[in-house]
């Protein structure tokens, strides 16, 4: 089961946008490959494609190196999902989604965010959703939880006490290495940014913008930091309303 957005979260972000402004990211500094990366597109999984107005949602991956000092060796792909601009004549280019996390999938975000935007959005943007590495069809990672070790994440501290709270989060950690650890040492801010910029050459384009909220704004900052000097723009966090 998919988690449910807040929407007062979602609602904030959207106002932040009418008011500051999409941050426009170019192309990272150095492509990892001579090839322009493609996205090969085809059915949405059957979660997704069971979320309301998915049928007008595609989906599809593309191909990403594990490790981008080695392009050339051992590569995974990343679930990408598409909403198009309702109206050619003022399309504007496309606009990259994140839910925020660091763990929230977003294959469809488009679906989601395309309920909030106002029409002027939709009709100018491409919705551009993802799930990123490690995560939902993403090449998903486990440890091998049990359902007791999962309700025992949270609440923190545990009742049991500060000591049986990190044994527990240390026998997450060995069993996280013991299930995944070949690869979670690429499973980083730095390289879903890296990702972020092969989705944009797959689409095609020759920038982008993006939208996220919560660890999504660290993620967006990550990806401009990774941009060329000249790019200018904007980010901000989105707030719930609570004071």
């Amino acid at each position: 089961m998919r988690k449910k957005r807040p929407a007062g979260v979602l609602a904030a972000v959207l106002i932040a946008v009418s008011a500051t402004g999409l941050i426009a990211a170019p192309a990272l500094a150095a492509p990892v490959t001579a090839a322009a990366p493609t996205i090969q597109w085809g059915a949405c999984p059957p979660d997704i494609a069971a979320e309301p107005g998915a049928a007008a949602l595609q989906c599809g991956t593309i191909s990403v190196p594990l490790d981008y000092k080695r392009p050339s060796g051992p590569h995974i792909n990343v679930a990408v999902s598409k909403l198009t601009a309702t109206d050619k004549a003022k399309r504007r280019g496309v606009m990259l989604l994140n839910p925020g996390g660091p763990g929230g999938p977003g294959l469809d975000l488009p679906l989601v965010f395309g309920s909030l935007m106002p029409a002027s959005v939709l009709q100018s943007y491409d919705l551009i959703g993802f799930d990123p590495r490690g995560l939902g069809h993403s090449n998903p990672l486990t440890c091998g939880l049990s359902a007791q070790q999962q309700q025992n994440l949270i609440p923190y501290p545990s009742p049991d006490g500060f000591a049986a709270q990190v044994a527990s989060q240390r026998q997450v950690v060995q069993q996280c290495f013991d299930h995944s650890g070949a690869q979670l040492p690429y499973i980083t801010t730095a390289n879903t940014a890296r990702d972020m910029d092969q989705i944009r050459m797959g689409l095609g384009e020759p920038k982008i913008s993006y939208l996220g909220y919560s660890y999504g704004t660290y993620l967006g900052a990550v990806y401009r930091r990774f941009s060329r000097p000249t790019l200018t723009g904007s980010s901000w966090t989105a707030r719930s309303g609570r004071k």
